[in-house]
């Protein structure tokens, strides 16, 4: 892999892992009004994420994911 690629991949786990995060600690608070903003956010952050741990094997990243996963899907089911 090139060293360019590998800065561009290093730099692509800080943000996802950053704003993922973000998002994993406020959802359970998030308004209803802000709270589709913020899916549609994760429709397009979520399948980066995913390439990203299938890249590079993060286990981090990978943790996150499953961690907002679970969280999105037990709140849909609690609107159910």
């Amino acid at each position: 892999m090139a060293p360019v690629n590998r800065a561009l991949i290093g730099i692509q786990l800080t943000i996802v892992k950053a704003e993922l995060k973000e998002i994993l600690e406020v959802f359970p608070a998030i308004s209803p009004e802000y709270r589709l903003e913020t899916l549609h956010k994760l429709q397009k952050l979520i399948p980066a994420a995913q390439a990203l741990v299938e890249e590079t094997g993060d286990k981090g990243l990978r943790e996150i994911v499953t961690a907002i996963t679970a969280q999105v899907a037990g709140t849909a089911e609690a609107g159910s």
